[in-house]
């Protein structure tokens, strides 16, 4: 899955989230698509995303709200809302997302997931079409363990009411491989369940 924010799949469509561009298809595959492509990564869809990625919540006028597969009533974070909610549920078990304010690591800590946002230069935004976009937001994955991927954002445990609890691990540039051996080590001493039974309940999010 591909976040519909900073990345563009040939042939579907590209709204960054906003009715401005609601009928807009791209072209072309960005390069991070067609590295993933090159890769062995199968493309099967884009993921909703607040409008331009301006909240922290993914909650668009186009597409409406992205809810938490944990507990339907609350808000999978954002920006990466969408892929985090679809890598949450088990539809996909890694999907893209990029990070200039905590848009990956937000929507992890929300559903319960693994993120990291990779120090600046280690993935490729091009083509970056504006210095907004780049070197600010870096792109990189959510997945549900550890082991996918060196991760900075770790589940820890539960709070009184059952929701996730994520800690964040940072290290010096290039030593993903100490924060890599931490967030095992913290994953094997607390396991965290792929798919916990959490009823619906708490503050109601706003519906479109």
């Amino acid at each position: 899955m591909i976040k519909d924010l900073g990345a563009t799949v040939a042939g579907l469509r590209s709204t960054r989230g906003s009715r401005l561009w609601a009928d807009a298809v791209a072209s072309h595959d960005s390069e991070l698509v067609a590295r993933y492509r090159r890769a062995g990564f199968v493309i099967i869809g884009t993921t909703n995303t607040p409008e331009m990625g301006k909240s922290a919540s993914t909650e668009s006028i186009l597409h409406g709200p992205t809810r938490n597969p944990h507990r339907l009533t609350h808000s999978s974070g954002g920006s990466s809302g969408g892929t985090a909610a679809a890598v949450a549920a088990g539809i996909v078990g890694i999907g893209h997302g990029n990070d200039g304010g905590g848009s990956i690591r937000i929507p992890a800590a929300a559903c319960g997931l693994v993120g990291l946002k990779p120090s600046r230069g280690r993935t490729t935004n091009a083509p970056a079409t504006t210095l907004l976009q780049y070197p600010l937001s870096v792109a990189h994955v959510l997945t549900r363990s550890v082991r996918d991927q060196p991760a900075i954002s770790v589940p820890f445990g539960t709070d009184s009411n059952g929701l996730p609890i994520g800690i964040q691990l940072v290290a010096a540039f290039g030593r993903e491989d100490l924060l890599l051996s931490i967030a095992s080590q913290i994953e094997a001493e607390r396991p965290w369940p792929i798919t916990p039974a959490w009823p619906p309940r708490g503050a109601a999010m706003s519906a479109p």
